[in-house]
């Protein structure tokens, strides 16, 4: 099995943006697909660097993966819950 590299997952992960951007499905689907590479890219990074604040970047991303995920979930089931939580 290969490994993933850096330049892969970033590659992976902005083709995924440009899906999610054009909605190419209606569904969440994309978006949580999104949301699973992003805070997995933030989990290996904090703990494979040591780096104070590379860290504080890689927790960065995984509360922006948890906030696309409640936007995501809003939008699917048309409440505005998701992204009261997300603006406060």
């Amino acid at each position: 099995m290969t490994q993933l590299s850096v330049r892969d997952a970033l590659l992976l992960c902005m083709a995924l943006v440009a899906i999610a951007i054009l909605g190419v499905s209606g569904t969440a689907t994309w978006y949580l697909l999104l949301a699973a590479v992003l805070f997995s890219i933030g989990v290996v990074g904090v703990m494979v660097r040591r780096n104070p604040l590379v860290l504080f970047m890689c927790i960065d991303l995984m509360l922006n993966a948890v906030n696309l995920t409640f936007v995501s979930f809003s939008r699917a089931l048309n409440d505005l819950g998701g992204q009261v939580v997300v603006f406060f």
